[in-house]
């Protein structure tokens, strides 16, 4: 990997280089085809780093350091934390425009904008806890003072006001954003519909939508976006859907029908055939390849085709030229 850096690095622009490594490559297709994609984004790794000292830990993603309170995720973080996260946020945010953040977590994706140029991160996070945790990190970095905009509430399809829960989670500072229609052992939190945040007329680059299986009910309200410039990074849960009894025939159609707006993609910007994505929501497998160590959870990239175009040799999606 630290070759590839260096190659890209060094010779971006020379279609002759580009030539000769890719006929070394003929056997590793796979590592052919990342070669590919960095050479048409000139794309950099991201690199990471973590200093902890007393309550508070210092997180430095590429040029950029944030001071964030104690959590147990920093002492697991690393540079192979979410690989096609990463690849997905450096390929398509574009530097001086705004990012979406719903289901921020403790702010590591809006860390993750920031550090790639992003100037400003609107950022929902339902949990009381998280949002305490991100609060602090914003009071510790003067400059998120005024790039990160900041929201206790939660996305839906309604603007009433939602339970999330349960309270285990909650108070374990877990990433649980999942509604709740226990109201005794849930905490009320304001909602936004996806219209609030189109009809602000902000030029989002990038939208991240992680939020627990309540992706099920905006996935209509998705194709607002389809004529917008904002890639979107949509966290998939179909373990979590299936556990729950949902109607996870009619998540997957409606997954699928995202296509008629979007090229559906995997991080890297090269595309998924929608009966791929179909399958792969209504796998039973428990551990599937494409998922996570707790199932079958994924991402996938949504780019509008209005603002998008497809490389056809090889399926790669890429901005137009304005």
């Amino acid at each position: 990997m630290q070759c590839l850096h260096s190659f890209i690095s060094d010779n971006t622009r020379s279609p002759i280089l580009w030539r000769q490594s890719s006929q070394r490559c003929i056997k590793k297709p796979e590592l052919a085809k990342k070669l590919l994609l960095k050479v048409l984004f000139e794309r950099t790794f991201m690199k990471f780093n973590v200093t902890k000292s007393g309550s508070s830990a210092t997180i430095q993603i590429n040029e950029a350091e944030f001071v964030a309170g104690k959590h147990w995720f920093w002492e697991k973080f690393s540079e192979n934390w979410e690989a096609e996260t990463q690849n997905f946020f450096t390929t398509n945010i574009v530097r001086g425009t705004d990012c979406l953040d719903l289901g921020g977590w403790i702010g590591i994706t809006a860390m993750m904008a920031t550090a790639l140029g992003a100037r400003r991160v609107d950022i929902l996070e339902p949990n009381p806890m998280n949002f305490m945790n991100l609060l602090a990190t914003q009071l510790s970095n003067e400059n998120l003072l005024k790039s990160w905009c900041l929201s206790n509430s939660c996305i839906s399809d309604s603007d009433e006001n939602q339970f999330i829960g349960p309270f285990p989670k909650i108070f374990s500072s877990a990433s649980s954003s999942r509604t709740s229609s226990n109201e005794v052992d849930g905490v009320e939190i304001p909602s936004l519909t996806l219209s609030k945040f189109r009809e602000n007329k902000r030029a989002y680059s990038l939208i991240k939508i992680d939020i627990e299986g309540g992706e099920q009910f905006i996935l209509k309200d998705l194709h607002m976006f389809g004529d917008s410039m904002s890639a979107i990074w949509l966290s998939l849960h179909p373990a979590i859907l299936l556990e729950r009894g949902d109607d996870i025939e009619f998540y997957a159609q409606e997954v699928a029908r995202l296509s008629e707006s979007f090229y559906i993609t995997d991080g890297n910007n090269f595309e998924i055939d929608t009966q791929t994505v179909k399958e792969r929501v209504l796998s039973k497998e428990a551990r599937p390849t494409w998922g996570t160590e707790w199932g079958n959870l994924f991402e996938i990239g949504l780019l509008p085709k209005c603002y998008f175009t497809r490389i056809s040799a090889d399926k790669v999606i890429t901005r137009k030229l304005q």
